[in-house]
């Protein structure tokens, strides 16, 4: 089943980082589906808007995907 909606998890502009490849690649694949990001630091990505937070977003996404730093997140693989 293809996700028909997208969150991007530490949404960024800055070219070297994943989120802005993710977000880059979602757009100009055609996707037409609702791309949720979420980063504390800006109003909009790359023209779309963002949340600061999981829980401010106004729906649960088919898919998220994480592109925070792994110090960021709640538990890590060691």
């Amino acid at each position: 089943m293809l996700p028909k909606s997208i969150a991007v998890i530490g949404a960024s502009e800055k070219p070297e980082r994943a989120s802005s490849v993710i977000i880059k690649n979602l757009l100009s694949s055609g996707f037409t589906g609702p791309i949720l990001q979420v980063t504390a630091n800006k109003n909009a990505v790359m023209g779309i808007l963002t949340y600061p937070t999981i829980d401010k977003l106004p729906f649960s996404p088919d898919l998220a995907v994480i592109c925070t730093n792994s110090d960021r997140n709640l538990t890590r693989l060691k």
